[in-house]
């Protein structure tokens, strides 16, 4: 994305949060995906909606069909590595989810496993060593 979209988080961030609360699947697919793009480069700018933001996409992840919770986590994983050590009030909740992904064994939920391993070790590079002992 273009540095000079950034500066308009404060507009972006609302309309893709409004998304994903949208009843119909493809929007909240599409939102999460959106979120992951734009997070990315934000660099903190993340921090104020962290509580909101963070209810929501554990609300995906626990209730979602498949590929909304494979979006739900790799939106958890933007939203760590934006946030940096202010994720670290969500880090239980979140390594608790992914400690539970992680024992997949069914083919089909291999990707949902890998993603879920992957987001582990993003949020544990975001809040620090300290924490994730």
């Amino acid at each position: 994305l273009q540095p000079d979209l950034f500066k308009y988080s404060d507009q972006i961030l609302p309309m893709i949060f409004s998304l994903m609360h949208e009843p119909n699947p493809a929007y909240q697919e599409r939102a999460c995906y959106a979120l992951v793009a734009f997070v990315q480069g934000l660099e903190g700018g993340v921090t104020p909606y962290l509580d909101n933001l963070m209810k929501r996409l554990v609300e995906l992840l626990s209730h979602g069909k498949r590929h909304i919770q494979e979006m739900a986590i790799s939106a958890i994983s933007a939203t760590a590595a934006s946030a940096g050590v202010n994720f670290t009030p969500y880090f239980e909740t979140a390594i608790g989810m992914m400690k539970e992904l992680v024992t997949i064994s069914q083919p089909d939920q291999l990707l949902l496993r890998c993603r879920a391993t992957e987001c582990a070790g993003v949020v544990a590079s975001a809040v620090g060593k300290n924490t994730f002992q």
